[in-house]
């Protein structure tokens, strides 16, 4: 196990002004003012700072810093080793179609062709064997198609909605 105190953390300042330090070179007393201000001091300089926003699991931060706002990010070593390892890079899923799960009948359809559509959106609903079943979309996309109206009835696999 690495000793902390040599430990590297990258900070990323506005997605591109970057600088590393470890305890060693930057080892800052904090005041906390109160749950959201703070008071920073290193040597001979001095900050205020108001985060205004803070994501635990990504690891960000936006902050106004003598009232300028910042966007800061932090990037620890194992946070380095995954970027390295190349086990970071997001896979978005971008499905061509939508089918029906199981035979059954088209009570709604929520979107139209040419609508932007998130992965979870509400696509439709299909009933099967007395249960409304929401169709959501699978990823990202755009609808190209619908081909089937309200009141259709559909066969398990049948191509509901068209993406691209």
């Amino acid at each position: 196990m690495p000793d902390q105190s040599t430990e590297r953390y990258v900070v990323k300042v506005q997605g591109h002004q970057e600088f590393t330090f470890d305890a060693n070179t930057f080892n800052p007393d904090w005041i906390a003012i109160d749950e959201h201000h703070f008071h920073l001091r290193d040597g001979m300089s001095s900050w205020n700072i108001q985060v205004t926003h803070f994501d635990p699991a990504a690891r960000t931060l936006q902050v106004v810093v003598s009232g300028q706002p910042f966007q800061v990010s932090i990037a620890t070593p194992l946070d380095r080793l995954i970027q390295e390892l190349g086990f970071s890079t997001q896979v978005v899923h971008k499905a061509k179609e939508l089918r029906a799960p199981m035979p059954g009948t088209v009570l709604e359809v929520f979107v139209q062709p040419g609508q932007e559509i998130r992965e979870g959106d509400k696509l439709l609903i299909l009933e099967a064997m007395k249960m409304e079943n929401v169709l959501k979309a699978p990823g990202d996309g755009v609808v190209k198609g619908i081909e089937v109206k309200t009141g259709s009835a559909v066969s398990k696999n049948e191509v509901l909605i068209v993406l691209e």
